[in-house]
């Protein structure tokens, strides 16, 4: 391990992670998530996802994150803000 990982919160370094799973993800612009579906093919649990997903959709980041539905568990419809 690094020494800027070792000094990096670790919300902090699993918010990065998704962040670039995101970014990958999102090449075309926009994108619909189940959580469960990007905690199996990342290292996070849907609790953490769930959670950090929150964070996004309130902050001011490079992405716009909006909860689209309820049914069969929430569905996350994700784009890249406008630069």
């Amino acid at each position: 391990m690094d020494a800027r990982s070792e000094t990096q919160p670790k919300g902090n370094v699993k918010r990065k992670a998704l962040e670039a799973y995101l970014r990958r993800k999102i090449a075309d612009g926009h994108h619909y998530f189940k959580r469960r579906k990007i905690a199996a093919e990342t290292d996070l649990s849907s609790k953490e996802i769930g959670a950090l997903l929150f964070q996004l959709q309130g902050s001011a980041s490079e992405f716009s994150v909006t909860k689209w539905g309820y049914i069969g568990g929430t569905t996350w419809y994700i784009e890249r803000n406008s630069e």
